[in-house]
């Protein structure tokens, strides 16, 4: 699997036969507990470098058993021409009462700054760039950003600055997992029902998820040759999501190592007092990665859920009927004006 995102909750491009076409789909068929979920009609997104997780709709602790298959064209048809994942959750035969809890934390570091230069060694690289454009020196020290006098120049504090643009967008976070899980039953009926959910902030700011899910699985037993089994589950995922890459107008991690050091976060006014207001685009076209950040937020919602019936009877006379459903939105909002330069519009 390649995954194309650190971001909470992201999914994964998941090969198991490699990739064999071009423009078609190379992803395998996932089955949960013999229901079909077609990851191909699912996998779009508005957002940079988001993908849909299939897997974000399961819990993890009530997988019982995963088997990967190659080749099961010839059980679930085409659609699982690059193999399937099956995966069975968890049931039990214990009739006895049991209730599991588990909570864990985990500790998600920030990386490590890569090396970018500061103000003192930025400003007269700028400079060598401008010469190889054409300008004079004259032009360049004519520039706002390139002069150092504060008399008669009322943008002097909002271009000496030193600002460590990573900082701003990197943070160290936490993640939480509750699981509740309660098994039991009788001679006739034995239950497993369980109930999650997960709390995740990314280290870049402001990427966060909350996961809830549900599951009740249940075995019947109502005479010595006809048995039951019945699989109910819901999910719900909501994810606050940031563009990624390359794009210099709105992935704030890039912009964060491109955008010049001497620049400032905030409006500032010409005594160097510092306004709530972040800036907007700067005068090198490069837009403000606390802005994208704080200002532009995208929410992915994910719900679904499974639900089916089965005869377990004599092997003469089985069956299982299921229904399967997934809803996937994303909401793409701008609080508050970045700059004309310094977002793109989607529409969500």
């Amino acid at each position: 699997s390649i995954r194309r995102s650190g971001s909470p909750g992201v999914g994964a491009n998941l090969f198991l036969r490699g990739i064999n076409s071009l423009y078609g789909t190379n992803k395998p068929l996932i089955v949960i507990d013999g229901i079909p979920y077609d990851i191909n009609d699912y996998g779009t997104s508005i957002i940079a470098n988001n993908y849909t997780n299939p897997l974000a709709l399961i819990n993890a602790q009530d997988i019982d058993n995963v088997t990967v298959i190659k080749d099961a064209a010839s059980i679930y048809g085409a659609k699982a021409i690059n193999g399937a994942i099956i995966i069975t959750t968890g049931r039990t035969k214990n009739q006895t009462t049991k209730i599991d809890f588990g909570a864990y934390t985990s500790l998600n570091q920030r990386p490590e700054n890569l090396p970018v230069m500061r103000s003192a060694d930025f400003r007269p690289y700028l400079a060598e760039q401008l010469q190889s454009k054409g300008l004079t020196p004259a032009q360049i020290n004519a520039m706002p950003y390139m002069r150092d006098d504060t008399a008669g120049n009322p943008q002097y504090f909002k271009y000496h600055n030193n600002t460590d643009w990573q900082d701003a967008v990197f943070n160290s976070s936490v993640t939480n997992n509750f699981f509740l899980k309660v098994t039991g039953g009788d001679n006739i009926a034995t239950y497993a029902l369980s109930l999650g959910y997960a709390k995740a902030k990314g280290i870049v700011r402001q990427t966060d998820m909350n996961r809830y899910t549900t599951r009740f699985n249940a075995d019947f037993n109502f005479s010595k040759k006809l048995t039951g089994a019945a699989n109910l589950s819901f999910a719900f995922n909501e994810q606050t999501l940031k563009d990624q890459g390359i794009a210099n107008k709105t992935a704030p991690i890039y912009t964060a190592l491109i955008k010049a050091p001497f620049m400032i976060a905030n409006e500032v006014n010409d005594k160097g007092v510092l306004s709530p207001n972040v800036d907007d685009v700067d005068i090198l076209g490069i837009g403000n990665p606390v802005a994208l950040i704080n200002q532009v937020q995208a929410e992915g919602f994910d719900e679904g859920g499974l639900a089916d019936a089965r005869d377990t009877g004599d092997a003469e006379a089985q069956g299982v009927a299921g229904i399967g459903k997934y809803v996937g939105e994303e909401l793409v909002s701008l609080r508050a004006m970045v700059g004309p330069r310094g977002f793109e519009q989607r529409d969500g």
